[in-house]
């Protein structure tokens, strides 16, 4: 395994989402690097983005108290701050890719902007 496979992925917005057969994943947005930026399709037109959806392998440990959780891929999560969603793009992105799975968020999201 790289070293870049082993780096940490830090979260901005999070939530956890449950699912009806017992595992959760961690989701939410990630910063993306200085020279990659996306662009998304808004109802009035393109906008770019400097952050990307990310969803985790299953939960096998996550300590609230400090926001890190490590994953069944090995990989360790920093979760910053609140479960927050101010954009929306967490909620679209969870209710498209899994649409057909039975699954609910660990916490309320706190959407209040700072």
């Amino acid at each position: 395994m790289s070293e870049t496979a082993k780096s940490p992925i830090t979260l901005l917005n999070w939530n956890i989402v449950e699912f009806e057969a017992g595992s959760a994943i961690f989701v939410g947005l990630r910063r993306t690097p200085p020279n990659f930026v996306m662009q998304h399709a808004a109802e009035d037109g393109w906008f770019r983005l400097d952050c990307s959806f990310r969803n985790s392998t299953a939960i096998e440990h996550f300590d609230p108290s400090t926001g890190i959780g490590h994953t069944q891929s090995g990989r360790r999560y920093v979760l910053l701050g609140k479960p927050s969603d101010t954009t929306g793009l967490i909620r679209k992105s969870v209710e498209t890719i899994f649409k057909n799975d039975k699954f609910k968020y660990r916490y309320e999201f706190d959407d209040e902007i700072f």
